[in-house]
């Protein structure tokens, strides 16, 4: 067999179950390698071919290196980004096309996108679990790296139930069904109105009639891809600033209710330095939201509480709390 020993056990096998051809490529290639010159030059040959049908972002351990440089950077203090720093240097020095078919290859001028199919450039499970600038859906991803095929299924009981909540049976329905029935009904759909949708049923972007058949064969139209990889470095940068600005915020409050002048300036200086080193992504703090903070530090849990809560229900509110004060 050519499975490690670790894919070989019960549970070895769900969590490799989409890695084995990723782990015989690196085998195959790593031999070719050890195998003389000619070996050498068949190895770069393949790496050649993998540089034309994903681009640098499908070299092999390439987003794993990103991950790991955002989340060093990140809690040092800085807004690093590799996927938005590659982009931004890439299309200044090839251009918009010659720098996707750079980072990503050559379906990037294709209407199918399959650079993700074929890349090889996350291969370490979970290594951006620790970045500070995680979404809820990110940490959802690393957990689906991690976890494999079991968390997968979780995460799709998730999507049904989050659009069960906004009144779309029909898209829960679909998001329990297999790959190939979502990819058949996401095709249908593009046909059908000329757009895509979220899990939730949310409109993402209008795409050709064309795209439809695309997805339906089980690939990503290209528009598609190209949205997600836009997106995706901004969407990072504003959750790393919101996180940010919610740290300082705390410690601004924190350093109120104690009255302590000296931890007040340090984190006022925090922010001015991350101002001064990102002038495009400022830090903004409003006097008002940290007072509002500190006043509700200072206040009860009781009065918190009853201040949270609807005002329809705070009669009954009262009448709780009043109950769990009796002796």
């Amino acid at each position: 067999m050519s499975r490690p020993n670790l894919a070989r056990s019960t549970v070895g096998r769900l969590l490799f179950t989409f890695k084995q051809y990723s782990l015989t490529y690196l085998e195959l290639l790593n031999r070719m390698f050890r195998a003389g010159p000619g070996g050498k030059r068949a190895a770069l040959t393949m790496l050649a071919v993998l540089i034309l049908a994903s681009g640098e972002e499908g070299l092999p351990f390439a987003q794993d290196l990103d991950d790991l440089i955002d989340t060093a950077g990140q809690m040092m203090g800085f807004n690093t980004n590799m996927k938005r720093n590659k982009r931004d240097w890439a299309y200044s020095m090839l251009g918009k096309t010659f720098g996707d078919l750079a980072l990503y290859g050559v379906s990037a001028q294709l209407p199918l996108d399959f650079s993700g199919r074929l890349g090889l450039g996350n291969l370490i499970p979970g290594t951006g679990a620790l970045r500070p600038s995680n979404s809820d859906s990110m940490k959802s991803r690393e957990s689906t790296e991690v976890l494999g095929p079991i968390f997968s299924l979780v995460g799709q009981a998730s999507d049904a139930v989050g659009a069960m909540d906004e009144g779309n049976a029909g898209k829960a329905a679909l998001n329990l069904a297999p790959t190939a029935v979502r990819n058949a009904a996401a095709g249908i759909e593009i046909m059908t109105k000329g757009h895509n949708t979220d899990t939730r049923g949310r409109k993402v972007m209008d795409l050709p009639k064309s795209a439809g058949v695309t997805k339906m064969l089980g690939f990503n139209p290209t528009g598609n891809a190209e949205k997600s990889r836009a997106t995706g470095p901004l969407m990072q940068d504003a959750a790393l600033l919101r996180k940010r600005q919610g740290q300082i915020t705390g410690k601004l409050t924190q350093a109120v209710v104690d009255n302590d002048q000296k931890a007040l300036d340090a984190a006022l200086a925090e922010r001015d330095k991350w101002n001064e080193r990102y002038p495009d992504t400022p830090i903004v703090i409003r006097p008002s939201a940290v007072k509002s903070r500190a006043k509700q530090a200072q206040t009860d849990k009781d009065l918190r509480v009853l201040k949270s809560v609807p005002k329809t229900m705070r009669a009954q509110a009262v009448n709780s709390m009043a109950g769990a004060d009796e002796p």
